[in-house]
């Protein structure tokens, strides 16, 4: 398993450690790399460390880096260098359980277990330390895409019903990569698809554009075969048409 990680990207890093912050690039950058399948999009890498938004602005002051802040109170922070890095820190969220994606509030923290159960998969959830070069595994992922199967992090029911946009998404995996569904969250996914509906149309729209073009989007993936139309009947299965066309 070997994640490429750029010049630019590892020169961060070394601005993270003399401040004393690790860094580490997580989600779907990791999980493809572990799979070896490579997407045409990588153009955003999703970083993350216990570094507030505030810290970050200080210790990149003065260098090559810019940054927008603008969602600093979620522990955002967009990082750009000669690519756009998104980076995030650890955190615990807090929603209102109907679906609509954004948290009511977030709790930053230290411990990267805890910031990995906020996440949607365990596949998903796998960091890569950039400084010592090694996977950090906290709920099992890399042994999930052995197994090819997806997994929620925690409570599907409670996952589904904070982020409706998670049950377009675990189609979308699926299918793209030809992965069972583990059985309680599937059976979630069909009891709580309401969530859909009370997302952004804008959101919705994105996730189902990405259904639509799945098959292509690795070129080396030769299990996404028809892929698109595999999303298009695990929509039906699941009851989701009247939700994302209401």
């Amino acid at each position: 398993m070997y994640v490429n990680v750029s010049e630019e990207v590892e020169r961060l890093s070394e601005i993270f450690s003399k401040n004393n912050e690790k860094l580490y690039i997580v989600g779907g950058y990791v999980r493809d790399s572990i799979m070896e399948k490579f997407s045409m999009e990588h153009n955003d890498l999703d970083l993350c460390s216990a570094a507030k938004p505030e810290k970050i602005e200080k210790m990149l002051n003065g260098t090559e880096f810019k940054i927008d802040s603008s969602n600093a109170k979620y522990g955002t922070t967009i990082i750009f260098g000669k690519k756009r890095y998104e980076h995030t820190t650890f955190r615990r969220e807090n929603y209102n359980l109907n679906g609509e994606h954004n948290p009511t509030g977030v709790e930053f923290i230290k411990d990267l277990k805890t910031d990995s159960l906020r996440r949607d998969f365990t596949i998903n959830s796998i960091y890569f330390d950039i400084e010592r070069k090694e996977f950090i595994d906290p709920l099992g992922g890399i042994e999930d895409i052995k197994n090819k199967i997806i997994r929620c992090t925690g409570d599907p029911k409670r996952s589904f019903r904070e982020d409706g946009e998670r049950i377009l998404r675990l189609i979308r995996f699926a299918c793209t990569f030809n992965f069972d569904i583990e059985e309680k969250s599937i059976i979630e996914a069909l009891e709580n698809g309401a969530s859909v509906i009370n997302l952004s149309k804008d959101r919705i729209r994105k996730e189902f554009n990405k259904m639509l073009i799945c098959d292509t989007f690795y070129p080396n993936n030769k299990e996404s075969e028809y892929a698109h139309a595999k999303c298009m009947l695990m929509i039906s299965q699941l009851d989701l048409w009247k939700y994302i066309f209401p």
